[in-house]
């Protein structure tokens, strides 16, 4: 490939909700093409997202649900992408530079390929898992 043009948009607004939440809005839209009008490779497809946020204390908490659209205009040799749905949420807390975090990915369990491109896999099934983190004292 000698040459393709790129296009896109991509947006987010965050507006809080009082003193402790917080609301994402967001997404983007990419399209391209090659000089003979061919889409190129490894352009995802478009998405948009909403999160909520919550920070109270040593406690907070984010639930983010996204939406990817399907994407059948690619590249040749990939695969076109379906829709999904991908919910994640998480809760944490922190003492001092020690935090735990409970967290989830996939809950709504779509089964959806990471990328468009053919050897790509599909993505892990619905996760669970707990996070224990350290961070060093600053100074």
């Amino acid at each position: 490939l000698g040459e393709g043009d790129i296009l896109g948009v991509e947006a987010a607004l965050t507006a809080p909700l009082g003193e402790t939440l917080a609301l994402e809005l967001g997404g983007h839209y990419i399209d391209s093409e090659d000089n003979d009008g061919n889409a190129l490779a490894n352009i995802p497809a478009p998405e948009v997202f909403a999160v909520v946020a919550a920070q109270w204390s040593e406690w907070s908490a984010r639930l983010r649900l996204g939406y990817r659209f399907s994407r059948g205009d690619v590249a040749p040799g990939e695969s076109e992408l379906d829709s999904a749905r991908v919910l994640t949420a998480s809760l944490s807390r922190q003492w001092r530079q020690l935090e735990l975090t409970v967290w989830g990915r996939n809950l709504l369990d779509d089964d959806y390929r990471l990328s468009s491109d053919a050897l790509s896999t599909t993505a892990p099934e619905r996760s669970i898992g707990v996070t224990l983190s350290w961070r060093a004292a600053p100074g």
